[in-house]
């Protein structure tokens, strides 16, 4: 059998693994870097908000809701759900958000949520 070699090569020469390791990982981010993704990815979020057209559900009607899927950005903006929460709604083709009288997070749902009743292919069906 052959041996099985640990060591890494670049461009011919050994690659200390240590040194390969530190080079190759990804790095955090931090500090002002990652505020500022958060930031630009905040700001496209509201400026996609103005432009879907305006449309305003009929009060109790959750016809529309359902599981959806958003960005790690909208669900920030969120109230947190618990998993138990999450796992009744799935259970139930639900939304965690979705109370008695509609959606709690009227104002701030996701852009896919905004789009029902907008789009010929989302059309609200009342």
């Amino acid at each position: 059998m052959p041996e099985q070699r640990s060591e890494w090569t670049f461009k011919g020469s050994p690659l200390n693994r240590t040194i390969a390791d530190e080079v190759l990982k990804p790095k955090p981010l931090r500090g002002s870097h990652l505020e500022d993704i958060l930031t630009r990815n905040n700001q496209k979020i509201d400026e996609l908000r103005r432009r879907i057209p305006s449309f305003t559900c009929i009060v109790g009607c959750s016809d529309c809701c359902g599981p959806v899927t958003a960005s790690s950005e909208e669900m920030a903006r969120l109230p947190v759900r618990t998993q138990a929460e999450h796992d009744v709604a799935l259970a139930e083709l639900s939304c965690p958000h979705l109370g008695s009288h509609g959606c709690e997070v009227y104002n701030e749902r996701p852009l896919i949520c905004r789009l029902f009743g907008t789009t010929p292919r989302l059309l609200c069906p009342n």
